[in-house]
């Protein structure tokens, strides 16, 4: 049984594709992927149902053509359940964060604009409010005399 990221290692796609696929593909994949203390495992048979997926939508190009044969030759490890989770959200997040950060630049760049516009436009209501003081002081002693 192998994890989603080393099955994504394998294959040469990122994991989300390979989510995807076990999402898609899940009548097919009955059997094959389980959920072990929250980490999703997939069995040989499973890897190849994915790999001809992948292959029969022209998606990518399958390292090898045997993906047992593959599996039997790569040394993979077991990851802990922490990285288990970050490599799920991952890609999700980054894309995210960077969306909310972009926009929260805009927002900001629109706000400094928006004060200096209000800054400008309340000295030129002092300005016109002094103005306006002053020919009334003229009107009133022209008034008084």
């Amino acid at each position: 049984m192998y994890k989603i990221r080393d099955v994504a290692k394998l294959l040469n796609v990122n994991t989300v594709e390979i989510h995807k696929k076990i999402i898609s593909l899940k009548s097919d994949l009955s059997g094959h992927v389980v959920k072990e203390s929250g980490i999703t495992r997939i069995d040989d048979k499973g890897i190849e149902i994915i790999s001809r997926s992948f292959l029969s939508n022209g998606e990518t190009e399958i390292i090898s053509q045997n993906v047992s044969d593959d599996l039997e030759k790569t040394d993979l490890k077991p990851n802990s359940v922490h990285e288990i989770v970050e490599e799920g959200i991952e890609d999700l997040e980054d894309a995210s964060v960077l969306k909310i950060k972009s926009r929260i630049n805009e927002v900001k760049s629109q706000i400094t604009s928006l004060d200096q516009d209000i800054y400008r436009e309340t000295k030129k209501i002092k300005e016109y409010s002094e103005q306006l003081n002053e020919k009334l002081n003229q009107l009133a002693t022209l008034l008084n005399k």
